[in-house]
Order: C-alpha cells, then structure tokens, then sequence
C-alpha cells in the first residue's frame, strides 16, 4: 500500500516540476497496477482516481490554465484508461491465483495418487511373495512327496523285477532315475533356485 502511495507522490512530484507540457501520465500506472495486483481492485481504483486528482492538481499548480470542459474530459479519460488497467491487473491476477490453486490441487492430487501407486505396488509385491511361498510348500508338500512315492514304488518294482530277473528291471531302473531327477527339479523351484 505505502509502495503505491510512495510512488504515486513520487511521479506527482516529478510531473509537478516538469511542468504541465509534458505529461507523465502514463507513469502514474505502474503505482496503480502494483496496487492492483497486489492490494486489490477496490485500491486500484482508489489509486486511479487519486493520480487522476494529483495529475490536475499539479498541472493546475505548474500554471495550466485549461478551459473546466477540457480538464473534465482529459481527467474523464484518463480515469477510464486507468479503470482499465485496474480491470485488465485484477483479472489477471484473479485468474492466475485460480491456476495456482489448481496447481495446487493438481499437485495434491498427483502426490496422493503416487502414495496409492506405492501402496498397491507394495501390496502387490507382498501378495507376490506369498504366493510364491504357497507354491514352494505345495511343489515340497504335494509334488515332491508324490514324486517320492513314485520314485519308492518304482523301486519295488526294480526289485521284484530283478528278484525275477527280468530285463525290465534296467528299464526301471531308469525310471526311477528320471523320477528323482523330477524330485530335486521340485525341491529346487520349491525352493525358489
């Protein structure tokens, strides 16, 4: 607020000594627009309408003698260019601090959506190793159990076979090589190597 009324006195006074045959009007919006921009519309236009009064009041002060019409209709029109600006500032600024919002949400919206990325892949990643766990118990538990049956009845097989000398037996015996082979494969997914 102090930095637009600081600088609205400031340029008041150099369009003061200069004299009212150049004007410094357009000076007087950078005061108004940092008051816009910064304070609000309502002391933008509060600004406007005081560089209005001061730009008069020095002219005047400097000696210009303009006719009341004349200093009506420049002031006038200075003043509508000045609400301008304050409209155009207030507007701008009313429409980036709702993309800073939205930004904001946007960015609180995308860190929550990652937390719930981390969480799912962690569930996921548990649910993996469970999973391989279960397989691993059933493959010992159920496969190689089985296979050890196979592989036991196999060799009583190779025994009767042999205690008949039977040529088979080799054949068996071979099997059963085959079935322990299936074991340690078993064992060794089961046991995830």
């Amino acid at each position: 607020m102090l930095a637009g009324l600081g600088f609205l006195i400031l340029v008041g006074i150099i369009d003061y000594v200069t004299g009212f045959e150049l004007s410094f009007s357009v000076f007087y919006l950078l005061g108004i627009g940092l008051g816009a921009w910064f304070i609000g519309r309502g002391y933008g236009l509060f600004l406007s309408v005081l560089s209005v009064a001061v730009w008069l009041a020095g002219d005047f002060a400097a000696g210009a003698h303009y006719p009341p019409f004349i200093a009506i209709w420049n002031s006038t029109i200075l003043l509508t260019f000045y609400c301008i600006v304050v409209w155009l500032l207030a507007s701008l600024r009313s429409l980036h601090n709702e993309l800073e919002d939205r930004l904001r949400q946007r960015t609180r919206a995308l860190t929550q959506e990652m937390a719930e990325r981390e969480r799912l892949e962690k569930e996921i990643l548990e649910v993996s190793e469970r999973e391989q766990r279960r397989i691993g118990r059933d493959l010992h538990d159920g496969l190689c159990q089985h296979l050890t049956g196979t592989a036991l009845a196999g060799q009583v097989l190779r025994e009767k076979l042999e205690a008949r000398s039977a040529p088979e037996a080799a054949d068996a015996g071979k099997i059963i090589g085959l079935v322990e082979n299936g074991i340690t494969m078993a064992r060794d997914l089961a046991r995830g190597t």
